[in-house]
């Protein structure tokens, strides 16, 4: 049976073999929840960090008060630091920019396709 689960803080996943049932961020406690606490400070920030030494069950349904995150996700730079972040950041806006420019140009079938993978 599913269990509903609440962290007090960001979730980031840095196994590639973790799955769940279901998730959300910037949650308030769902109702039935049970609340568990973090287990690392990255920049200042509270984090419940699932890896292979620190595993959590795949049939919870997993909400978190902060961010959901993870390494394995095209999203990089979400575990660097702020700066490192903020310039992936300012790296990937120019190239998605300059992708978008180009997505005018486009048959409307494709512009649809070309937002979907991008979005």
């Amino acid at each position: 049976m599913t269990k509903k689960v609440y962290v007090d803080g960001s979730i980031l996943i840095k196994t590639s073999d973790f799955k769940y049932e279901g998730a959300g961020c910037l949650f308030d406690i769902p109702q039935g929840a049970e609340t568990i606490g973090t287990n690392e400070i990255i920049d200042g920030e509270p984090f419940l960090v699932i890896d292979d030494e620190r595993p959590q069950s795949m049939f919870n349904e997993y909400y978190a008060k902060g961010v959901f995150t993870t390494l394995y996700s095209w999203s990089y730079y979400l575990n660097s630091n702020c700066q490192k972040a903020y310039d992936n950041y300012i790296d990937r806006k120019d190239e998605i920019e300059c992708l978008l420019e180009g997505v005018n140009k486009l048959e409307p079938r494709q512009q649809e396709l070309t937002y979907k993978l991008l979005l």
